[in-house]
Formats: structure tokens, sequence, C-alpha cells
């Protein structure tokens, strides 16, 4: 038997045809590091077929999969589809897989035939990286076996190669996986259905939410709501780099002359114009922001970020300097429309963010202030150390020295910087001689949950603005508020998606507002 050799590095995907004879269960899992959501999984599942739609957001592909299941959860077919855009309504390759004993039948269609017969493991189930509704089947499996510890085979799709992942229970409805190099916590119910999977240090987590929620690939509202008195209109920004990037544009009608704007800056990761983080409910804050600034006077330009939406992707190489520009690229926009005052122009900057808007302000004296939202303070190597401790379930942490998970996430970070130059930037970018260079007037506004970038950093940042001779700083900690702004007495990323309120609270909406209208006004007068 010949190993595969794929055209594509290709996942699973679902086929249309699901003949269940029950009520179908239908769920979202969410892969999350940090802030970023690497893939999104829409999975269907009956007593005798499971469905997934997944998207993968960081190579901005899409697999749709079908597995038709047998006995002990095995799976006995799969019907893969890769979609090379998302948006694409025609698959550009379908792989089917039958198992059947020690060996898989594989037929591909594409732009190249193929058919093949390759040797596993009796039992093996399919594997595609990161498909964790297939962890879950592998759970599902253990469960049906003994329940105790149990290997299970893995056959890989994209490489015809079969591994053996075990699993280890601890308690009825808790389980390790060992996989490859990972080491995974996962939580299950009663029932067998996986409720979240923690990947011990490596900040990665999988959040299930009990809805079928659609992937998000089609146009968001970005407008303003029914009877809001402002309008909203979809934007393009030209960037010196020759690069488009969408946007919408939120002002009030300038009844007496020009208004002035604000601009607004993402985290890190590919986000859209609302800073939106899937997994986590309706979470929009630049949204929440742009609609309440309407309100008090002031315009908002809110951006996607390359490759998101109709903005260009631009090359894979840029970092978070390139990004600046974008924002240079922002606050140019607005100085041209008629309906802006160009001498009342502001900032508002989150984590990533909060290190872009200090670096255009050190540099553009025409600015009237930038609001920093839970801005990083230290060295990146040093703020992502406590990221990715953050990342770990608390349970994980309080059973493991810190010195050990350290070491186990400044390995994987090594690695990931490898391949990343933006994150290797970040690592060893320094935001305090820039922020020594800040004449502007400054608004810090700090969680003191937050443990992606932790409370103490935003007093670090203060003290260095105004170590130059920088009157004109403000720093406001919020109890009970985490890294996303919202309401949070742990603050832990793993329970974001868990929390009740996914909005901004009224406090910290006004205090931006207040503070905006103050120095705005200010400027003009």
């Amino acid at each position: 038997m010949r190993p595969i050799k794929f055209l594509l590095a290709i996942a699973i995907l679902p086929s249309a045809t699901a003949a269940a004879q029950f009520a179908p269960e239908a769920y979202s899992f969410y892969t999350i590091q940090g802030q970023d959501t690497l893939a999104i999984e829409q999975v269907i599942r009956t007593d005798d077929q499971v469905d997934v739609d997944m998207l993968v957001r960081q190579q901005d592909v899409r697999f749709k999969f079908t597995l038709e299941l047998g006995p002990d959860a095995t799976v006995r077919r799969v019907t893969n589809r890769f979609f090379r855009q998302p948006q694409d309504e025609e698959p550009t390759q379908i792989v089917t897989a039958a198992f059947r004993g020690d060996s898989v039948d594989v037929e591909i269609s594409g732009n190249r035939s193929q058919t093949m017969t390759v040797g596993t493991l009796p039992g093996a189930l399919p594997w595609i990286r990161p498909s964790h509704a297939l962890l879950e089947q592998a759970l599902r499996r253990s469960k049906s076996l003994s329940g105790t510890v149990d290997s299970i085979a893995f056959f890989n799709i994209a490489n015809g190669q079969t591994a053996l992942a075990t699993v280890a229970w601890e308690a009825p409805e808790t389980a390790t996986i060992q996989f490859a190099e990972a080491t995974i916590s996962a939580e299950i119910s009663e029932r067998g259905a996986v409720r979240g999977l923690q990947f011990r240090g490596e900040g990665i987590r999988v959040v299930r939410e009990d809805a079928f929620k659609r992937l998000p690939i089609e146009k968001v509202d970005y407008g303003a709501p029914e009877g809001a008195p402002y309008r909203a209109e979809e934007v393009t920004v030209r960037t010196p780099a020759g690069l488009s990037l969408s946007g919408t544009l939120t002002f009030p009608d300038p009844a007496n002359g020009k208004v002035p704007g604000v601009v607004t800056i993402t985290g890190s990761g590919q986000q859209d114009r609302d800073e939106r983080l899937p997994g986590v409910g309706e979470y929009r804050p630049f949204w929440e922001i742009a609609d309440t600034l309407a309100r008090v006077g002031i315009a908002t330009l809110r951006l996607d970020d390359r490759g998101i939406n109709s903005s260009d992707p631009g090359p894979a190489d840029a970092t978070f300097l390139d990004f600046t520009e974008d924002i240079r690229a922002a606050l140019d926009y607005l100085r041209s429309r008629p309906e802006i005052d160009g001498e009342r122009l502001a900032l508002v900057g989150h984590s990533q963010g909060g290190l872009i808007a200090p670096r255009i302000a050190a540099a553009d004296s025409m600015l009237a202030g930038i609001v920093l939202l839970a801005a990083p303070g230290y060295v990146g190597r040093r703020v992502l150390e406590a990221q990715r401790w953050a990342d770990l379930n608390p349970q994980y942490v309080q059973e493991h020295e810190r010195a050990e998970v350290v070491e186990r996430s400044r390995r994987v970070d090594a690695g990931r910087a490898e391949r990343d130059p933006n994150l290797r930037t970040l690592m060893e970018y320094d935001p305090l001689p820039a922020a020594r260079r800040v004449r502007v007037p400054v608004l810090i506004l700090q969680g003191d949950t937050d443990r992606q970038v932790t409370p103490e950093q935003a007093d670090t940042l203060a003290r260095a603005i105004r170590s130059a001779g920088n009157p004109d700083v403000s720093v406001q900690h919020f109890p009970g508020v985490n890294h996303l702004l919202l309401r949070d007495p742990e603050g832990w990323s793993s329970g974001y998606a868990s929390l009740p309120e996914k909005e901004i609270s009224r406090e910290i909406l006004g205090t931006i507002a207040d503070w905006l209208a103050d120095h705005l006004e200010r400027a003009d007068g």
C-alpha cells in the first residue's frame, strides 16, 4: 500500500446528505489563542452522522466534512469538501475515505483524480487539524470502549499517516488527551459532549457554544441602528503601500460646522472593524464606542484589518509596524473629508492598538489626544508570558509550577515566532520609548481583572509618558473588568464565552465619550 500524496494539505468536510432519524444536536466550537480566533466549527450531530462546517481563519480556507458513524463511535466513511475561498460555492477538491478494518480506501476528485488504498489501524478515526469535532469523536469512542485509559488511532487525511492519541480519564467528565506534542485537558458532559478543551502550556483553548451560528463569511451589518441620530457610510481607505482597507464612518449631522473625529485601532490578530471575537457572543466593542461617540457629536472611522472582509491582505510578512501606516492613512482620510475637522482628531487603541496609537501620536502633533484601552506597558516578550499564563485553565495553573509552565510556553512561542514575523516583532518591542515622546493628551483605561495586560502596566505606561513632561495624562482603573473591557470578577480568558454580559459597561463608554468630548472641544477653542 502506498502513502497518500495530496494535491493540497486538506481536511475533511460535510456533505449535504444527512438522513437523521432523531432530532439533530447543533453546536459550535471556537479555537482561540489570546484574542485570536484560529478556527470556527459548526457541528450537527445525530446518532449515525456528524456534519462539520469549519472555517480556518489563519489560512482563510473552509472545509465541510461528513462522518458516517459506525458502532462504538467508529467512522465508516468521511467525505470532505475543500474550499480555497470561504465564500466559494463549489469546492476545489473532494475527498472520500472509507475505513475498512486495517485499511482506508481513498478517492480524490478535483484538479487531479486519484484512487488508492492506504494501511492504518483497526478502528482508526479520520484526522484533520484543527478540527475539535474529531477530538470529540475520539473521546466518545474512548467512552464507548472503557472510559478509563485508551489509545485511539487517528488517520491523517492530509498525508495518509496514522498516529496514536492517549486518553486518560480522571473522572467521568474530565480527561487528558496526549496527542503528538500536545497535552489537552477536556471537560465532557455526561452524554459525551465536549464542553471545553485547554491546550496546556500553549495558550490555546476551545470554547463550545450550544448554538448553531452562521460562519462569519457573510456580510455583517456595520451600519447605524434604526432611528439613530447619526449616519453610517461604508468607506475605503487607501494606504501608502497601495492597499485598500474597508471600513465604516459614522458621523452626526454637522449642524454647527465640521465635527471632530476618531480612528479606532484593533488588537492583535486579524479582526474586523468592530473588533468582534467569535465565541464571545455579541461582543462588538468598537461598534459600541462608535455609537456612543456619534450621539455626542463625534465621528468615528473603524477599519477592517488587512485580509478581513474587503480589505486587501497585503504581504504575508507584515508586522504591526506596517499596520501603523494603515492608521496614519486613516487619519489622512478623515482630514480629507469635508464634514470632519482635521484639527480635532483622536485615536482609540485597544491592546495591540494601544501600541500603535502612541507611535503615531509621538510623530503627529496635530492629534488632539489618544485613548489607550488595556495597552501594554512592558516589552512584548514579558506581556506574552503573562498572556500564556492567563490562557491556561486555573486548575492546571494550581497543579503545576509556574517555572515549568513558563518554560514550556517560551518554547512554544519561540517556535511560533520563527514562522510569524509580526509575533517576532511584538516580542521584541518595548512600548516605553515611543510613550516618552508623546506630547498630546492621553487617557489610559485599564480593567483590574485583566490577565492578558496586567493592571500595573497602565501605571507603568502613564509614568513613562509623564516622565518627558506631558502634563495631561489620566489613568482610570475599573474593578471587576477584564481585558475585553467586560464585567468579569476572574478575568480568565477561558471564561470569556460564558460571561453573562458581552457589552462594555456604560461607565467605561461614558468615560471615553466625556474625555474625548472635552479634549476635542478644547482643541477647537
